[in-house]
């Protein structure tokens, strides 16, 4: 039977894969209902906080209001075009479908924690 429940927030607590995950990392479901630290593509949003293997957490779906702190994979400038990266991390360079989230802040180094917003 199917819920019929709706998320209103943006905010939904997930459980993870037996992989930790970082906090500010982009992830993707499986099948199961579990999350992972999303590849190049295909993301749901943005974990809060850490979450420990086989843990749950809060994550900021990408359909919540305002913006988003995202982990880059490399320095990039504010006003920067953002792309989804390995490790669910984020980069100016175009790897994957446009994320369509425009860095607020610029990235120093990589693993740097941005502000980012949607564009359209």
């Amino acid at each position: 039977m199917a819920l019929t429940s709706q998320n209103s927030t943006g905010i939904k607590t997930f459980r993870a894969t037996a992989v930790a995950i970082a906090a500010h990392v982009r992830v993707t479901v499986d099948s199961a209902g579990l999350i992972a630290a999303a590849g190049a593509n295909d993301s749901i949003g943005v974990t809060l906080t850490p979450i420990v293997a086989s843990g749950t957490g809060s994550v900021k779906l990408w359909s919540a209001p305002g913006t988003f702190m995202v982990k880059a994979l490399t320095a990039f400038a504010a006003a920067a075009v953002l792309y989804p990266a390995a490790g669910g991390t984020v980069d100016d360079a175009a790897a994957g479908a446009l994320l369509g989230l425009i860095a607020l802040d610029a990235a120093t180094a990589a693993g740097d924690i941005v502000e980012a917003a949607f564009y359209r």
